[in-house]
């Protein structure tokens, strides 16, 4: 904290989760609204969106050159914690795949927190599937 404007260190700018986005091209850039060039677009956009300010990235700026806390202290501040993750169960799944046999599914979990994404392994053929041990994220 400063006795003098700003009465604080910096700003930090992030999205917690990826955000949305919708764009529609018109004039001379109407082309890229064709549905190949457009998923190119959209992706690249999104990709540097996500590099620059999804947690864990951030844009930071450092108000007060003065004070001991300079851009990387607010680039990279310290953890506040850990969010540790087990997968164990799934109960009563609703079936995806129909065949001869009878109906099943084949379910994975997939957990997203900000730039992090994780994937379990595809229990084939269950309906109440069980993860192994050491599946945490």
């Amino acid at each position: 904290a400063s006795s003098k404007p700003p009465f604080f260190a910096g700003v930090t700018i992030f999205f917690v989760d990826p955000p949305e986005l919708d764009m529609d091209f018109t004039g001379a850039a109407d082309f890229v609204d064709l549905p190949v060039i457009r998923s190119v677009v959209r992706s690249t956009i999104l990709d540097t969106v996500r590099g620059i300010a999804v947690l864990p990235a951030r844009v930071a700026v450092d108000l007060n050159e003065d004070d001991d806390m300079d851009q990387a202290d607010l680039s990279y501040p310290p953890p506040r914690g850990v969010l540790r993750v087990l997968v164990k169960s799934g109960a009563r799944l609703r079936a995806a795949d129909l065949n001869l046999s009878g109906a099943s599914s084949d379910p994975y979990v997939v957990i997203e927190v900000g730039q992090q994404r994780w994937q379990s392994s595809v229990i084939e053929k269950s309906l109440n599937p069980v993860w192994e041990h050491g599946n945490v994220v």
